[in-house]
């Protein structure tokens, strides 16, 4: 069973759960796949996604959370980074929030393991939607969301998604690939004038992981028993 919890302590689960990524050198993995540019990110988290970002990127976050904010900010400020953080909502971005995006000309947006706590799960995703779809439909807005021309403006090129999820076992990497390049054309990339050109399946070790994932039930999904991975997703603006 899930346990609603408030914003400040999402933020303190999440510094754990974004910490054994870093160890685990996830982050290095995804900034090595993320094309060159300066990159907009859609949720800077505690920070440490927004540090590898920065390590080759000039790089702009927006994150609506104030206590994963003041850490990402705190995290930077030591490392003495570059990158910054906007306080928005990107369902709702202030004027100031598109200004910035615009003035900053991202040439890719990234959004890894995209969520949030149980209020913004509420706020944004509709009363008709059962609770243990909420975290999914709420991922799901928020890819909508991104590629709205206030979020997504002309001078982005490149979209760069990771998020978690269960490979049955014996399932081929390829099938897992076809099948979710395949399902993020149809229904986020090619509406809105991008394709998915590169889906890749990396390992995720979930065996320290207290975090609480909501997995909303697939009929779908093969019998069988369910491997954790981190799908890489890229997708390209097409004509370029």
């Amino acid at each position: 069973m899930l346990v609603r919890i408030d914003p400040k302590t999402y933020a303190d689960n999440w510094e754990t759960e974004s910490t054994l990524f870093e160890n685990k050198e996830i982050y290095k993995r995804l900034n090595q796949i993320t094309p060159n540019g300066n990159v907009l990110e859609i949720g800077s988290g505690v920070g440490l996604a927004t540090l590898a970002l920065a390590s080759s990127h000039s790089v702009l976050a927006i994150d609506n959370n104030v206590h994963l904010v003041s850490k990402a900010r705190a995290r930077l400020a030591a490392a003495k980074s570059t990158a910054e953080i906007v306080i928005a909502d990107i369902f709702e971005p202030s004027a100031e929030c598109v200004t910035a995006i615009r003035d900053f000309s991202p040439k890719v947006i990234t959004g890894w393991f995209l969520g949030s706590h149980a209020d913004d799960q509420e706020r944004y995703v509709g009363a008709d939607v059962p609770l243990e779809h909420w975290a999914k439909k709420y991922r799901e807005n928020i890819e909508d969301a991104m590629l709205t021309t206030n979020i997504c403006p002309p001078s982005v090129e490149w979209v760069h998604l990771a998020g978690r999820t269960g490979m049955i076992a014996g399932a081929s990497a390829d099938f897992v690939s076809q099948e979710t390049k395949d399902d993020y054309d149809k229904y986020v990339f090619l509406p809105n004038g991008f394709e998915v050109i590169d889906v890749q399946v990396l390992d995720w070790d979930t065996s320290d992981s207290s975090f609480q994932y909501g997995a909303a039930p697939n009929p779908n999904i093969l019998p069988g028993k369910s491997i954790p991975k981190i799908l890489s997703i890229l997708a390209k603006r097409k004509g370029l």
